[in-house]
């Protein structure tokens, strides 16, 4: 019974995190006249960390996918292998190349692509290991703490 609760959620888990959740921790962890700030910071943030990591990761794989290429190309030059990875990595047609070029591409660009997964999942370990380490607990709040002492006395 728990696998049809926890599949709906499965395809969205690769995605991104719903951003709902991570506005409901924030605004339950301040005061309610500094909502707003908070609801703001945490959409900064978001919309701030997609916009590095894709610019991150996409310089990662266009790094790798090059190094791949000067090293399995046969010397033409150093500007026919700029030129080409140029052309991939635009989006640009790579149409009428031998086929041992191809190949070398398509490997390239995979090589490149993995690399820059690793990069993402060292980065969100490291992450993790600093939420770990600096987070601090939650503070108590002494005004609650106090008004059920006096409703426990009544």
């Amino acid at each position: 019974m728990l696998a049809f609760r926890v599949l709906p959620d499965v395809p969205r888990s690769g995605a991104r995190p719903d951003p709902g959740g991570q506005v409901s921790v924030a605004l339950g962890a301040v005061p309610p006249e500094r909502a707003g700030m908070a609801s703001a910071t945490v959409t900064m943030t978001r919309e701030v960390g997609g916009v590095a990591g894709v610019a991150v990761m996409g310089a990662v794989l266009t790094a790798r996918f090059e190094s791949v290429l000067r090293e399995r190309l046969p010397s033409g030059g150093a500007a026919d292998t700029s030129a080409l990875t140029h052309a991939v990595t635009a989006g640009g047609p790579a149409g009428g190349l031998p086929e041992r070029t191809g190949r070398v591409v398509n490997q390239a660009f995979v090589m490149g692509l993995h690399l820059a997964a690793l990069v993402s999942a060292a980065v969100l370990c490291a992450t993790a290991a600093a939420v770990l380490l600096l987070m601090r607990p939650p503070r108590r709040d002494t005004a609650a703490e106090a008004a059920g002492a006096l409703v426990r006395r009544s």
